[in-house]
């Protein structure tokens, strides 16, 4: 379920940069964001990089993940 909603998040992430719908390679998404937004590639990198692979990912990474999900949502450019 985390995966899913990683790559739905880096979805609205390239569609609000102006990236298109397929899912792009972190380090070409990482230059647009630093470029488009001016903040730090770690602030995207660290929202890409939560994944459960079958493993029980705990509440407070969970919640610290969806934090971050809250903080590229507020830099993103707004149309």
């Amino acid at each position: 379920m985390i995966d899913t909603i990683r790559k739905e998040e880096q979805l609205q992430v390239q569609r609000a940069l102006g990236l298109g719908n397929q899912l792009l390679d972190p380090e070409t998404l990482l230059t647009a964001w630093t470029q488009q937004t001016g903040r730090p590639a770690t602030e995207l990198a660290d929202m890409l990089q939560l994944r459960s692979r079958g493993q029980r990912v705990s509440d407070r990474d969970l919640l610290t993940w969806l934090e971050k999900i809250q903080t590229v949502r507020h830099h993103l450019p707004r149309y």
